[in-house]
């Protein structure tokens, strides 16, 4: 019996249809704010041309920065481009003709409003839509979603693919290194999604300058980290480290261990010289908090305290002397001294509130501690109230 072969012709399709293009990808838009200028960050590859289109029923437009011109439905950009920006009404699709002539996904933000803090308009990215296209940056909050399996790490230099954990748009799989390029990488941010898992004690993290992992099911003791590393996020996780993996580092952006199994010598991060200290709250730690960065005028350890569904077992710091070279108050959150507490608060007494503390929140004006003191700092007491400083001291848990 002869075989009969049927094709069916562009011309037979439903013309009202609007078909994905072969390399086309589409952003769904969700407005936030009706009339609201949004920016989107994507930065086009050298020598290439991409064309942008909305798609749908809308009146959303393209328009200049500021939204008072506007310039229609589609609009061109040429290599080099970072920014597009649209006038939000409604919910509608938002073209990009070729996928693969997009060097970076989220290029100073991926949706972002000028001069506001809320973003007119939402949006989701799976990353199998990308599997195949020679990007060097993946970089946007609560915006893409699928596997990790699916990111392409061939050119791959920053990825960051935060999310919070209650969103819906949310990364999935286990963190391997064959899931990025080691000696490529530079900044690695997953923190929020929920279900990633994985073991980081298998990870090369040395030419990492930031590693951000909090929230998320990560599990394993942390490895050896770059000695220029300026963002460490490992809060409300299952990953262990000691602190002397940080001895000698200082890390200027976020850095964060509350929650996690971090545990060690306080003295390892004396060379962190950030104001304010959160990074303890709720660890197990030892060591003489003396020892700690001249330019920091605040620390916490909530020490007995249920921290991100974890209670930590008492910590065993203490206070020696102060350091001839600091100049400013430490005010302190729960931390627990066993011995030096008298020291502590006579060493404070002498010196005075940074500015910072004086015309700041109440906690930086406020020394509470866990431990004993006796009389012989009774005047230290009063010389720090007269100073505006709040002396709260705790009874052992």
């Amino acid at each position: 019996m002869a075989q009969t072969l049927k094709v069916t012709t562009p011309e037979a399709l439903d013309a009202t249809v609007n078909f994905l293009k072969l390399n086309e990808i589409r952003l769904p838009i969700t407005t936030v704010v009706d009339g609201a200028v949004v920016r989107l960050g994507v930065e086009i590859a050298i020598g290439k041309t991409v064309t942008f289109s909305i798609i749908g029923t809308t009146n959303a437009q393209f328009c200049s920065q500021d939204g008072t011109t506007l310039l229609g439905k589609t609009i061109s950009y040429g290599e080099g481009v970072r920014s597009v920006y649209f006038k939000t009404n409604g919910n509608f699709d938002l073209s990009i003709s070729n996928k693969h002539n997009i060097k970076s996904w989220g290029a100073d933000g991926f949706l972002s409003t000028p001069n506001s803090s809320v973003v007119g308009a939402s949006t989701s990215l799976d990353l199998k839509n990308i599997k195949f296209s020679p990007y060097s940056q993946l970089a946007g909050y609560k915006i893409f979603k699928g596997e990790l399996k699916s990111i392409n790490k061939t050119s791959l230099t920053l990825l960051d693919i935060s999310t919070d954990t209650a969103s819906t748009n949310q990364v999935t799989g286990e963190l391997t290194s064959s899931v990025f390029n080691p000696g490529l990488l530079t900044n690695l941010l997953i923190s929020g999604n929920k279900n990633i898992t994985g073991d980081v004690s298998t990870l090369t993290l040395s030419n990492l300058l930031r590693f951000s992992v909090g929230g998320t099911s990560l599990s394993g003791t942390l490895p050896a980290l770059n000695a220029n590393i300026v963002t460490l996020d490992i809060n409300n996780t299952n990953i262990a480290m000691n602190l002397s993996v940080l001895n000698g580092k200082n890390i200027t952006s976020t850095f964060n261990l509350a929650g996690s199994l971090a545990t060690g010598n306080i003295e390892n991060i004396g060379s962190i010289s950030k104001a304010e200290i959160f990074a303890l709250n709720g660890l197990n730690i030892s060591g003489d908090v003396s020892k700690i960065h001249d330019n920091c005028y605040f620390i916490a350890n909530s020490n007995g305290m249920e921290f991100k569904n974890r209670k930590a077992d008492l910590s065993t710091t203490f206070w020696t002397n102060k350091k001839a070279t600091r100049q400013y108050i430490l005010a302190t959150e729960r931390i627990r001294l066993v011995s030096g507490v008298d020291q502590y608060l006579i060493d404070m007494a002498s010196l005075e509130l940074a500015p910072s503390s004086v015309s700041g929140s109440a906690y930086l004006r406020t020394i509470s501690i866990i431990g004993t003191r006796t009389a012989a700092s009774d005047a230290a007491v009063a010389t720090l109230a007269g100073k505006g400083v709040t002396v709260v001291m705790l009874s052992s848990n």
